[in-house]
């Protein structure tokens, strides 16, 4: 469920050295680039169709 928020997407996309550094706590399932598109698209679809039936509903 936490790899589903754009931010943390955007953290996993601007992250370089993600889970490259053995000090730091790496998720038990980490999150995939691809995964992180996959999100910011799914939250922007999501987005769109709310604005199409909002405004579909609202344009009398």
């Amino acid at each position: 469920m936490k790899h589903a928020q754009p931010i943390n997407a955007w953290n996993r996309l601007a992250d370089i050295s993600y889970a490259h550094d053995p000090f730091t706590l790496v998720p038990r399932h980490q999150a995939t680039a691809q995964g992180a598109w996959i999100t910011f698209a799914a939250w922007a679809a999501v987005a769109a169709v709310v604005a199409i039936v909002a405004v579909d509903r609202r344009d009398v």
